[in-house]
């Protein structure tokens, strides 16, 4: 593991921060991943975190479904654009700024569309509503004029067979009776004056027409033109000296061969000799000049290899500009010098490209494949552009993503993806960089940046080029996890040559050569280590492993680095235990997933904390299948099904996280304390990946009392019986908030609420915490209501979080606990809250002010019990004693009367007040102030 990373498996379940030491809400801004997550570091020296994996795409918190504007520049996605509800077959610029879409939708921003909807150029939805019956798959724009085509039969509930017409400022039919078609219309373009269109139909108007006709724009009237093709026509551009046509056929005028694309004048049906012969459907075409840009399903153009795209000039001849895509081209677009394409692929000469693409013009000066990476998890149908902007349309559900392949960065501040994106054609399962040198990553990948590296290799920081850095791993190794320090590079995984020399499963190279240094400590053969931990000059390895430099040790081991020995240090456990991460904080070694049998005991994949210098271990943290983990602080970190968080010296849970919903990767902390994880999603539909939980300077809190106190827990008959108030109760008491605290109220049902699911984690009665100036710790800042739980733990009035001083979450202060019965208490110095404390009143090693300020019970401490008037005082006798009032309360003459309820003077908080008999609230008050001199008294000591 290496240093500030924080293995834990994820489940980033948000339970509102619970009572987490930082108060962690999860970011809403971080991009997210398409598929898994496993590793993640933060590059302190460029301000941006490195995540690996299995994914092809980075994702924005919200991707847009169907249909969304991206730049052209950087691929970005707009915000706020409204949303179709299906696909978006087709869309052009509406000239204002905005856009014109058509396809399956019904419904965009919420709101009724039929198929057809227009956005303006601020982003907003018009109110322009044709309604059109089936979908539209073709626009063109003329004027105020639309002309749309698809698979419909009515526009406006008027009769429009597959062609029609609309006013733009209106919506209102166009008059076009004779415009119909007996088959869908796919594809439109507008020139001197004539509208040609393009599809599957065989008569227009009722008059022959071999899947292309035009009409003049004058009167709509339909001309002879029509190119009598064999096949679809899937798309036409029109230019005022030559009509281009391209589909799935391979006859023209139905004598003359044109495999899928070819050319006709426009007022003429015989087709020039342009003939650029394509052996798959051409489904696209875009004008570059007088030369022609066009792509589709093809593999060759005229007899040579053009795999789905392909580059020809105005008189037919292929040109040298070649592109490898490995999927179908659907549409093009041609902006600023840049060719823009979308489809189905997901490779562009070999580079990660998920269905879309840009390619510099040739001899634009631009590069031949851009940096562009915008990018889609489904086929892309549609593309146009305006400006610096895009438009894009398609069945995809995960819209404004951006290619990255297996390895991104991300901006640490803003959240968004930078354009370090190194190409790694398999999984990264380790990063780390080399102090301001190289990054380097491993994983079972082949090639990084289309140069051969084997499981391991170096990349350069600024370029994401790969480096001639090359560690030789042997061809059937795997590399599974890294360490880095300046110059060398621990290596582990499951290989037996690396770096030029044998090394069994453990090695140390030369950061700058890759080459193997002398220290060679191997591991048996059978052995697979997971996580390595650098502590000074001590190397601790674990995973399933049995033997190191030929000295048995089971699951973990400890290794001197300098002198290449074998430490003594042993762990507990049987041969054929395991332990998949690692975190060391003083002199104990945190290990997460243990599996087999340690110290005697089966454990099933729990936490087990070892002595680092022994191996012995030392206690156990109870949980769910965590993967990683890490201390931090006081704190450890893990997850299984969610993130969780332990007092590290305790092993009590004392936080929890839920809405973070991946598994299986790892998680770090990062500088500024927060937490950011990766895994793969198990529980939601739409991919996470990658999510970060904003860490808030916060409390953590856990005091006993003495009233309720038996058996090392609090008893909650107050709750049992529902007589714990829905509002604090301090205010009643003539307590005065300060720091906006008061009035806090408890969520419904909070009688019924656990922490984390267990009894022992329901509300036993409120308390009163106080954060005093610590300067003067007689001045009161601010307060807060909170619960105290059965085993101590305070929550907020949510029963889920207790926020520190909002004021300033980073000072330094007192913080006292007090009780409406029992004396309070508070810490013996100002506690730095930046620092995220867990102050435990029950432990007699936590400082606290003044002198006797806790009761002893049975080793534990607990405030003391019998201030019954709130004061601050226990007296039994004189002048406002704690005894009497509990007669008063049973009725003030027979003192064996009881009374039942939620009362100050109910000192055991049993639900019922008693003055005489077995288990009496008078006895406690006697006994706390010393038992045999009544008038004694006992003050709190909190100033």
């Amino acid at each position: 593991m290496k240093p500030m990373r924080i293995a834990i498996l994820t489940t980033f379940a948000l339970f509102s921060g619970s009572l987490c030491a930082q108060y962690l809400t999860l970011d809403s801004t971080l991009w997210q991943l398409d598929s898994a997550g496993k590793c993640v570091v933060e590059d302190s020296i460029s301000d941006r975190i490195l995540v690996g994996g299995a994914f092809n795409r980075v994702l924005p918190p919200d991707p847009v479904p169907y249909g969304l504007e991206v730049s052209t520049t950087n691929g970005l996605k707009a915000s706020g654009l409204p949303a179709a509800d299906s696909t978006v077959r087709c869309a052009i610029a509406d000239e204002a700024g905005g856009w014109i879409i058509g396809g399956a939708f019904t419904t965009v921003d919420g709101q009724p569309r039929q198929h057809l909807a227009r956005i303006l150029a601020d982003g907003s939805l018009a109110p322009w509503a044709p309604v059109v019956n089936g979908e539209v798959l073709a626009l063109a724009l003329k004027g105020d004029t639309l002309y749309l085509g698809g698979q419909f039969s009515t526009v406006n509930s008027a009769a429009r067979n597959n062609l029609a017409a609309v006013r733009l400022s209106t919506g209102a039919n166009v008059t076009w009776a004779a415009g119909t078609s007996n088959g869908t219309v796919h594809c439109m373009s507008l020139n001197s004056g004539r509208l040609y269109v393009g599809g599957d139909f065989t008569t227009v108007n009722g008059l022959t027409r071999g899947r292309g006709a035009s009409f003049t724009v004058s009167n709509h009237a339909l001309t002879n033109w029509t190119p009598n093709t064999n096949g679809t026509v899937h798309c036409i551009v029109a230019t005022s000296t030559v009509v281009y046509v391209g589909g799935a056929f391979t006859l023209v005028n139905l004598l003359t061969a044109r495999n899928r694309i070819a050319a006709f004048p426009p007022t003429s049906n015989t087709p020039q000799a342009w003939n650029p012969n394509a052996n798959g459907t051409v489904r696209a075409m875009a004008l570059s000049g007088t030369n022609v840009f066009f792509g589709g399903d093809f593999t060759t153009v005229s007899a040579t290899a053009r795999n789905h795209i392909a580059f020809v000039n105005a008189s037919g001849v292929l040109q040298s500009w070649s592109r490898d895509l490995n999927g179908d081209v659907h549409c093009l677009a041609v902006a600023n010098n840049t060719v823009f394409a979308g489809g189905d692929f997901t490779l562009v000469d070999g580079l990660g490209r998920r269905r879309m693409a840009a390619f510099g013009v040739p001899s634009s000066g631009l590069p031949t494949v851009t940096d562009w990476t915008a990018a889609a998890d489904s086929t892309v149908m549609a593309i146009t552009a305006q400006g610096t902007r895009l438009f894009i349309g398609g069945p995809f559900v995960e819209g404004g993503g951006l290619s990255r392949r297996n390895l991104a960065a991300l901006d640490l501040v803003t959240g968004l993806p930078l354009p370090w994106a190194p190409q790694v054609n398999g999984p990264v399962h380790s990063i780390v960089r080399a102090g301001s040198g190289a990054v380097f990553v491993a994983g079972p990948f082949t090639q990084v940046g289309g140069l051969t590296r084997f499981a391991v290799a170096a990349i350069d920081p600024l370029t994401a080029d790969a480096l001639p850095w090359n560690a030789q791993v042997s061809s059937s190794g795997v590399v599974q996890d890294l360490l880095a320090r300046p110059d060398t590079l621990f290596v582990c995984g499951q290989f037996n040559a690396i770096g030029g020399q044998a090394r069994q499963h453990l090695a140390l190279l030369s950061a700058t050569t890759g080459a193997a240094l002398p220290w060679n400590v191997p591991l048996a053969a059978a052995d697979e280590p997971h996580d390595m931990l650098l502590s000074n000059d001590t190397l601790f390895i674990c995973g399933a492993i049995t033997m190191v430099a030929a000295q048995a040790r089971n699951a973990v081991a400890s290794i001197g680095v300098s002198s290449s020995t074998v430490l003594p240090f042993t762990a507990d456990c049987t041969t054929g235990s395991s332990a998949s991460g690692m975190s060391k904080s003083g002199n104990k070694l945190f290990l997460t997933k243990a599996y087999g049998t340690w110290a005697g005991q089966s454990a099933g994949y729990d936490i087990r904390v070892l002595h680092a210098a022994t191996g012995a271990v030392l206690s156990v943290f109870a949980n769910y299948d965590p993967t990683t983990l890490t201390v931090r602080g006081d704190k450890v970190y893990d997850s299984g099904h969610y993130l969780r968080a332990y007092g590290a010296a305790t092993g009590m849970l004392v936080g929890s996280v839920g809405e973070w919903h991946n598994k299986g990767g790892e998680v770090i902390t990062t500088r500024s304390g927060d937490v950011i994880g990766v895994g793969y999603v198990y529980d939601r539909q739409m991919p996470m990946g990658l999510a970060r939980a904003i860490a808030t300077p916060n409390i953590t809190l856990r005091a006993m009392l003495d009233g309720p106190f038996e058996a090392g827990l609090m008893n909650d008959q107050l709750r049992a019986d529902q007589l714990i108030p829905f509002t604090e109760p301090f205010t009643s008491l003539g307590y005065i908030h300060t720091g906006g605290g008061g009035g806090e109220a408890a969520p419904a049902g909070f009688h019924n609420l656990t922490f984390d699911g267990t009894p022992n984690t329901r509300p036993v009665d409120w308390v009163l915490i106080e954060f005093r100036d610590a300067a003067d710790p007689s001045v009161v800042v601010a307060s807060r209501s909170g619960f105290l739980l059965k085993d101590g733990r305070i929550l907020g009035p949510d029963m889920r979080y207790l926020r520190s001083h909002s004021s300033d979450p980073s000072g330094s202060y007192y913080v006292a606990v007090r009780h409406r019965n029992h004396l309070g208490v508070m810490t013996g110095q100002p506690v730095d809250f930046s620092k995220s404390p867990f102050i435990d009143f029950s432990v007699l090693a936590t400082p606290v002010f003044g002198n006797n300020a806790r009761k002893t019970n049975n080793g534990v401490q607990t405030l003391w019990s019998g201030d019954v008037n709130f004061d601050g005082t226990i007296k039994y006798t004189g002048t406002n004693n704690d005894r009497d009032p509990v007669l008063v309360r049973i009725g003030g003459s027979v003192p064996t009367n009881t009374a039942n309820g939620y009362y100050n003077e109910d000192v055991n908080m049993d639900g019922v007040v008693k003055y005489t008999g077995l288990v009496n609230d008078r006895d406690p008050i006697l006994v706390n102030i010393g038992g045999t001199v009544p008038t004694n008294a006992r003050v709190e000591q909190v100033p």
